[in-house]
C-alpha cells in the first residue's frame, strides 16, 4: 500500500520466519559496521548507535520467498526506476537494544558509477518497544506501517530516522536497490 514517499507491506514474514532470518544472519554475516564507517552528521558525530553486520543477497535470498518479486513489481508499475541485479550487493542486518538509535540520514550513494535508488527496510523483530520509524517530509511524520514482520520501500533519498528503543531488540534488514546514475 502506498503512502505519500514510500510503500509498505504487511506480514510479509511470520514469527518463525523473522527469526530463522536474524539468527541466520547474525551466525553467517560477511562483516560488522566499524564506528568509521557509521553514518555522520554535519559536524562529524555518529548517528547510528546500533551494532550493524552485512550479508550479501545471494545468501539471504532464499529465506526472502516471493518479497524481492513484490518490490520489483512495485518499482515497475510506481517509481520505474533501472534496478540492476543484486546477488553481490550487501544487504545489512541492524540490532538495536536498549537505548540504541539512528539520527536523521538518507541511504543515498556516494558511487561515480551507480545511484542507489531505492530502500527496503523489513521489520524482523521478535518484540521490542520503542524504536519507531520517522520520515520528513514537510515535516516529522511516524511510520506506523513498519513493525515486526511488515516492510517499507522508500526512495533512498528520503531522510528518515529511528527513535530510540526502550525495551527488547530490534531487528531490520535493509536491502539497496541500485541502478545507474540518474540522469
Amino acid at each position: 500500500m502506498e503512502n505519500l514517499s514510500y510503500w509498505y507491506l504487511d506480514n510479509v514474514f511470520n514469527k518463525a520466519q523473522c527469526k530463522k532470518l536474524v539468527t541466520y544472519i547474525k551466525n553467517n554475516h560477511d562483516g560488522v559496521e566499524s564506528k568509521k564507517d557509521k553514518p555522520k552528521d554535519l559536524q562529524g558525530n555518529v548517528i547510528k548507535n546500533t551494532h550493524t553486520v552485512s550479508i550479501r543477497y545471494k545468501n539471504i535470498k532464499k529465506y526472502l520467498g516471493d518479497v524481492p518479486d513484490y518490490i520489483k513489481d512495485i518499482n515497475r508499475r510506481e517509481f520505474g526506476y533501472i534496478i540492476e541485479k543484486l546477488d553481490n550487493d550487501s544487504c545489512i542486518l541492524n540490532t538495536y537494544k536498549e537505548g540504541d538509535s539512528c539520527g536523521w540520514h538518507s541511504d543515498a550513494s556516494n558511487s561515480l558509477l551507480f545511484d542507489c535508488k531505492l530502500s527496503v527496510t523489513i521489520d524482523i523483530s521478535d518484540k521490542y518497544e520503542g524504536g519507531e520509524f520517522y520520515i520528513f517530509q514537510g515535516g516529522e511524520r511516524l511510520v506506523s506501517e513498519l513493525k515486526p514482520g511488515n516492510l517499507i520501500i522508500a526512495k533512498s533519498y528520503v531522510n528518515h530516522r529511528v527513535a530510540p528503543v526502550t525495551k527488547g531488540e530490534r531487528n531490520t534488514l535493509t536491502i539497496f536497490f541500485n541502478g545507474p546514475k540518474m540522469r
